[in-house]
């Protein structure tokens, strides 16, 4: 009973709040219950930017790589919606940076996509120093590299472009011309708080 009120909590955009969801967290909630979609709590706290809420469900051992029915993970969730918080949190409980929706977009790939760019460049960072992999090809079988290339963003382009070359060369044309075209500085960003992957 209280996992379906702590779900309606979590749902509720006009009136759920992240302060009833974690009274009904330690009231002893099902963290485990699911929408019709087969979205958790934890997704919905994902989707909601309730990191404070999304690091109770991980104490409470709700799984940070859990799936809905279209293969959307807490992750992919948090990057798509713009939760640099809620995406830490996650990657600091060990959530696949490199999942993939039924889409086959990655979080770094919805990174890409966001329309604020503090948001956009902190999860890009946060995610390509957890270890995702730039080169992992998502929906019209484009790289997060030709998803920045492709708005003219050249910051992404800039921050993305060390890590192909880490791994390989980019191979598609168009990722080697925004790779090679843009010369513009990155601006600093905050680093964060987690301990990025070796």
């Amino acid at each position: 009973m209280r996992g379906q009120a702590l779900l309606q909590e979590l749902m509720d955009s006009k009136n759920g709040t992240a302060d009833k969801a974690l009274w009904l967290i330690a009231q002893g909630a099902d963290v485990n219950t699911r929408d019709i979609h087969g979205n958790s709590c934890l997704a919905w706290a994902a989707r909601r930017g309730f990191a404070d809420v999304a690091a109770a469900l991980v104490k409470k051992d709700a799984p940070v790589n859990d799936r809905d029915i279209h293969n959307w993970s807490p992750l992919l969730w948090a990057a798509a919606n713009g939760h640099p918080k809620v995406a830490e949190v996650l990657i600091n409980h060990g959530a696949d940076v490199n999942a993939q929706n039924d889409n086959r977009d990655t979080p770094l790939i919805l990174a890409t996509l966001l329309d604020k760019r503090n948001e956009r460049l902190a999860l890009a960072k946060m995610l390509l120093l957890a270890g995702a992999d730039a080169r992992i090809e998502g929906a019209q079988s484009q790289t997060a590299l030709e998803s920045a290339y492709d708005t003219s963003d050249s910051d992404m382009i800039l921050l993305i472009t060390p890590y192909l070359e880490k791994y390989s060369p980019a191979t598609s044309p168009k990722a080697l011309k925004a790779a090679t075209t843009l010369q513009k500085p990155l601006k600093p960003l905050k680093t964060p708080r987690f301990k990025p992957k070796p």
